[in-house]
């Protein structure tokens, strides 16, 4: 679940601004403009998050409630 929500985070970062930049060019009946903005600052979110996934795994960070469960099971094994 954890890799899911993040490829759907990122894949998110990626398309929505492009897409919020091509409704207001719509509505606002301007040049796709706005749209080309919001694709490059989904580009650049995107990318921020992917390159930043390498150095989170190097350093073993886990979401806390897996790292709750590792240690409840630590004092299960201390305390049997």
């Amino acid at each position: 679940m954890e890799w899911a929500s993040r490829v759907t985070t990122i894949g998110l970062e990626f398309a929505l601004p492009t897409l919020i930049g091509f409704g207001v060019d719509r509505w606002l009946g301007t040049t796709p403009w706005i749209a080309m903005t919001g694709a490059i600052l989904g580009v650049i979110l995107g990318m921020t998050h992917v390159l930043r996934l390498p150095a989170e795994l190097a350093r073993g960070r886990r979401p806390d409630r897996l790292a709750t469960r590792e240690s409840d099971a630590d004092r299960g094994d201390e305390t049997a």
